[in-house]
């Protein structure tokens, strides 16, 4: 696979998540919010777990987050590093010790590559 594998996935998802919410809401005859997590996760074609796993990716720093929409495109093998890697730097709530750690699977990345 080529591309941003699974970030490109999993941001698209979150993106959509926010951005298409309120249309389908509203063409659902609701006041513009899901009544449950469960009905965003099955517009979003997603399992429940899923969804939560992908909305936990915005508690990073928005500056994070901007690095990962813009990972460069990969053409072999498998990506420099996984979402399940980020997982617990998104439930860092201090966003200086997220950036810190987000360094370290980096610079832990290059040396492996």
């Amino acid at each position: 696979m080529t591309g941003r594998g699974w970030f490109s996935k999993t941001f698209g998802v979150m993106a959509w998540s926010t951005a298409k919410s309120s249309s389908l809401a509203a063409n659902h005859g609701r006041d513009g919010s899901f009544c449950s997590g469960r009905d965003l996760a099955r517009a979003c074609q997603v399992s429940h777990y899923r969804l939560t796993q992908i909305l936990n990716l915005s508690c990073l720093a928005p500056d994070i987050q901007e690095q990962l929409l813009h990972l460069a495109r990969y053409s072999k093998g498998r990506a420099p590093f996984t979402e399940r890697e980020v997982r617990p730097i998104a439930g860092e709530p201090d966003w200086d010790k997220q950036r810190t750690l987000f360094a370290k699977l980096i610079d832990q990345n290059d040396r492996t590559h």
